[in-house]
């Protein structure tokens, strides 16, 4: 049972009555607060607005393997959650702080979790990492192929990226199920 609150003319926001209920959108169950937008004439926007744990917990097993030691996945839910705090309204043109796309980090909600993942968002509750005093810059990637990249060759940042994100060898990417991969092109692109 939800109830629909009217946000503002265009948007319905619906908010679960009880513990435990979650809508679901295209076969996925959503925690907390579900906004649903009209952006056009034939068009909406559905939105998930919940809290940066529920957040890190929807994104966490979606963006590493759940079988990796607990002390990696806590490794993670640290990284993702200051990606996501210095992040934060990179989508506000959409009226929303993310995307659920590799863009920002991939977001499977309720579907997507695991009990490990969890568990380790749960032990790193609201921990950030940080540097010289600011969120730290914690971009990351699903394998390096053995060698990190300078992000100034990947990406046109504002200001120098910092010393510590320099590209460097890496022994743990050697075997990883991303290292080899192929992408079928066709002649009309190159």
């Amino acid at each position: 049972t939800f109830d629909g609150v009217l946000a503002d003319p265009r948007s319905v926001r619906l908010v679960p009555v009880k513990d435990k209920e979650w809508l679901r959108i295209d076969g996925k169950r959503y925690k907390d607060t579900i906004i649903v937008r009209k952006t056009g004439p034939r068009k909406l926007i559905v939105i998930n607005e919940l809290g940066l744990e529920n957040y890190i917990a929807g994104i966490l097993p979606c963006e590493v393997d759940h079988e990796w030691p607990i002390e990696a996945l806590k490794a993670q839910a640290v990284i993702s959650r200051t990606y996501a705090m210095i992040n934060l309204k990179r989508h506000s043109k959409e009226e929303c702080n993310f995307c659920n796309k590799v863009h920002c980090q991939v977001f499977g909600g309720i579907e997507s979790e695991k009990k490990i993942t969890n568990m380790a968002v749960e032990l790193t509750q609201g921990e950030v990492l940080t540097y010289s005093g600011k969120l730290a810059q914690t971009v990351y990637h699903a394998a390096c192929a053995g060698h990190t990249e300078n992000p100034s060759n990947v990406w046109k940042w504002e200001i120098p990226a910092p010393e510590y994100l320099k590209g460097v060898k890496d022994k743990y990417c050697k075997g990883n199920k991303h290292q080899n991969w192929t992408k079928d092109v066709e002649i009309s692109y190159l």
